[in-house]
């Protein structure tokens, strides 16, 4: 995929916009399942808002933009990679199969688990029939969480300092790759190697190569 192919989709999706969702990759015991967030209204033009800014910054208006083969990675600048290996690593099958929850779909989150499960989060994009997912991994700053080191506090509309819940959970406009026209595209090499076991996929690939060449 080409940067101008690239930044069309995501254009035609922004002109066409039909709506957003976020899907919480949850890990159950090693187990992998997709859950529904609910989150309310007003919150929604907002976090479209920063998401649309974070890929108007990466994609839409960087003339410098390359999208090379994550085959060929390095630690070159305004550059997105296309995932190009033929295993994958299994969180890629959920992103894609993330697609087709249908819109009634009563698979939600239970938040009774305070976000301790959660592996990751699903931001989706659509319009004109296309849908963008961008994918982030759960970090330790997603959740903040009271502790015996750590207290949350935030004013109140009476000059209060009021202590916030157990836990919090903070959506920054980050992300570490996306699904777009059936590509990945990888933002993030480090969250694959770290979280994502791809010193698997690259194993593998490389096994393929030396049968090809003692072929």
């Amino acid at each position: 995929m080409k940067p101008d192919n690239l930044k069309k989709s995501i254009q035609d999706i922004f002109e066409n916009f039909t709506g957003i969702r976020v899907i919480f990759l949850v890990n159950d015991g090693g187990e992998y399942a997709l859950k529904l967030s609910r989150i309310e209204a007003e919150a929604i033009p907002k976090i479209l808002e920063g998401f649309k800014n974070r890929l108007n910054e990466d994609i839409l208006e960087n003339d410098d933009l390359t999208t090379p083969l994550l085959s060929n990675y390095d630690d070159r600048k305004n550059a997105l990679f296309l995932f190009d290996y033929n295993q994958k690593p299994k969180e890629f099958d959920f992103i894609k199969s993330a697609i087709s929850m249908p819109p009634n779909s009563q698979e939600f989150y239970d938040f009774e688990n305070k976000f301790k499960d959660i592996k990751g989060i699903i931001i989706q994009l659509r319009g004109k029939d296309k849908c963008l997912s961008l994918y982030k991994n759960k970090s330790n700053l997603t959740v903040f969480e009271q502790s015996r080191k750590l207290f949350n506090l935030v004013p109140d509309p009476d000059g209060y300092l009021k202590e916030l819940p157990d836990q919090v959970f903070r959506l920054d406009f980050n992300y570490d790759l996306a699904l777009i026209d059936d590509q990945y595209i990888i933002k993030n090499q480090k969250t694959l190697e770290i979280t994502m076991q791809f010193h698997q996929v690259i194993i593998a690939q490389a096994a393929i190569a030396l049968k090809s060449l003692k072929e």
